[in-house]
């Protein structure tokens, strides 16, 4: 079974801007290298590791990325989760162990591709604990309610868990706290805003949770490093390119 893994696509330090169509038995992963990164529209913190599979519709948009799909990867789940920056090393290595496979003189090597992959997938696998689990519902609540003015207690309360908990999953799962996740969900939906360039940055920030249009440009310039004028500069030049 090991030898019908096949490396579809590999794209190393690249943009990527795709929608992906997995079906069952292919597997599209990729390191976040850039602040800007968005899977199904919600941002993801740099160096954080994605795994998808199929079946199953997955968008990534970045400017840096680290991205690989594959095809014929047996005993997959479908769905998608995250690895935090401390899985980053692991990742690498993957890579590069895919590029070394593609590099054979003759053509790329298929059994160097399937060692390669189910070893990163035993490690993938061997890091999925019952917190990771808590993490991930955790996430998707907070991604369904980021407009809202929501604590890690409303969330914990929503999942019947304490908050100590759910904190702590969190944190070990994604590498930040509840409050700076909804922030990046918030701001998701600001950038999407700010580049249909419908709206005041006012009305956007009371329609995504903050009490004010300067509430909003603090918090947009400590996780993007740039204003949000900026980011709409940013956004025209490359609609206009």
């Amino acid at each position: 079974m090991k030898d019908l893994i096949q490396l579809m696509d590999l794209s190393i330090d690249g943009p990527v801007d795709r929608q992906f169509v997995l079906t069952q038995g292919q597997l599209l992963v990729a390191l976040s290298q850039d602040a800007f990164m968005c899977v199904d529209g919600t941002p993801v913190s740099p160096h954080t590791t994605i795994a998808a599979a199929g079946p199953g519709t997955f968008t990534l948009h970045s400017q840096r990325a680290h991205m690989a799909l594959l095809a014929g990867v047996p005993g997959l789940e479908s769905g998608r989760t995250t690895a935090p920056e401390s899985f980053q090393a692991r990742t690498l290595i993957f890579f590069r162990g895919l590029e070394n496979a593609l590099e054979r003189p003759k053509e790329p090597d298929a059994y160097m591709i399937s060692a390669v992959v189910l070893q990163f997938l035993s490690h993938w696998y061997r890091r999925s604990t019952t917190e990771n689990s808590v993490a991930i519902q955790a996430a998707r609540w907070i991604e369904d309610h980021c407009r809202q003015n929501i604590t890690a207690k409303d969330v914990a309360q929503a999942m019947g868990y304490s908050p100590g908990h759910v904190m702590h999953s969190f944190s070990r799962a994604y590498g930040m706290s509840v409050h700076s996740y909804l922030m990046r969900c918030r701001m998701a939906q600001v950038k999407e805003a700010i580049s249909r360039g419908t709206r005041s940055l006012e009305e956007i920030a009371l329609d995504n949770g903050f009490s004010s249009r300067s509430a909003l440009h603090k918090t947009f310039v400590r996780i993007y490093g740039i204003t949000p004028g900026q980011y709409k500069r940013y956004t025209e030049r490359i609609d206009g390119s």
